[in-house]
Order: C-alpha cells, then structure tokens, then sequence
C-alpha cells in the first residue's frame, strides 16, 4: 500500500509528465493541510513563482484516503 505523500508524488508527476521531472517533484515544499467535512482534506505544495503569483498545487483525498486524480491549482 502505497503511502498518501507518494500518492500526492505519481498523482502530480502523472498530470504534468512532459512538464516535470523526479527531481522537479521531490523538490516541492509541503505549504498547506486543509481539512474539510465529511473526513475529506487537501495537501498543498509549493510549486513556486508564476507571472500570477505564487502557485500551490494540491491533492485532494476523500475520507478513505483516496486521492482524486484532478489536481486544484491555486494562485497567492
């Protein structure tokens, strides 16, 4: 069984596998943990500076610890 935190790392590499490498994905930094209802939560990393500010990209699981397979951009 794979871990959630190596969930998060194939879920980010599979969607942008012509834009990232390994080390791209190892170098992300853990920003943000936000639990929602129903057992649900999301886990934000870093992705760094874009022209529209600063891009955290988060994986989201369900409250078996599911990950869904779309991630959310957001900007700050």
């Amino acid at each position: 069984m794979l871990s959630w935190y190596k969930k998060i790392f194939i879920c980010i590499f599979g969607n942008h596998l012509t834009e990232l490498d390994t080390r791209d994905v190892n170098e992300l930094l853990l920003a943000d943990v936000d639990f929602q209802k129903g057992g649900r939560f999301r886990v934000g990393y870093d992705a760094g500076n874009t022209p529209a500010g600063r891009l955290c990209v988060y994986a989201s699981f369900d409250n078996t610890f599911e990950i869904s397979e779309d991630l959310i951009y957001e900007t700050y």
